[in-house]
């Protein structure tokens, strides 16, 4: 019998060690924390599921991948769509074309959706960045008016570190929706998450 040694119980060290095992192989996995599926580990506090490590959501569009996990739990259905309070008013985040009109007057909304409709589209996604250093003084005031209040705090909540010393395409992982649209993850066949955590 051959061994297989795994350094890691995430997400690919934690499947690796399930196949391997159920082809006849002894595998050990060697992991620091005393958890596994690493940063999405969860756990049950008072019947409540708790992600110690923040949210993680299970989206893909990818069939066979559901149907593995599929053999290991069952699903219920959950579509990602966040509000947040910003100024005393509900919007919804990531930024979009509704957090703009519930922010920002008519005439101020009205003249930057123009301008994002022409230069990146309808339905497209633009990093935050790209508005703070447009050419036009009223993306500019709206993208760091978005940073300011929705991504500084988080990012550097989330990274523990100044957003603006990161590298930029992490400022790209959650873009302003130059849309409607306010879920997370619109082209994702499956939203499910695991019915016991």
């Amino acid at each position: 019998m051959k061994e297989i040694l795994i350094a890691g119980a995430g997400f690919s060290g934690s499947v690796v060690a399930r196949i391997l095992a159920e082809k006849g192989y002894k595998v050990t996995i060697v992991e620091q924390r005393s958890t596994i599926a690493g940063n999405a580990f969860d756990e049950r506090i008072n019947n409540i599921v708790s992600q110690k490590y923040g949210p993680h959501i299970f989206h893909t569009s990818n069939k066979e991948v559901v149907d593995f996990l599929s053999n290991y739990t069952e699903w219920f259905e959950y579509k990602h769509s966040v509000k947040g309070l910003v100024d005393g008013k509900l919007i919804p985040i990531p930024f979009n074309l509704t957090s703009l009109e519930t922010l920002f007057n008519k005439e101020t909304s009205n003249h930057v959706k123009e301008i994002l409709f022409k230069e990146i589209g309808l339905g497209k996604k633009v990093p935050v960045m790209h508005l703070k250093k447009h050419k036009d003084k009223e993306i500019q005031k709206i993208g760091d008016f978005i940073f300011e209040k929705i991504f500084y705090n988080y990012t550097l909540k989330q990274w523990g570190m100044e957003p603006l010393k990161l590298n930029p395409l992490i400022m790209e992982r959650v873009p302003v929706n130059v849309s409607y649209q306010d879920m997370y993850f619109p082209n994702d066949t499956y939203h499910i998450m695991p019915k016991d955590g």
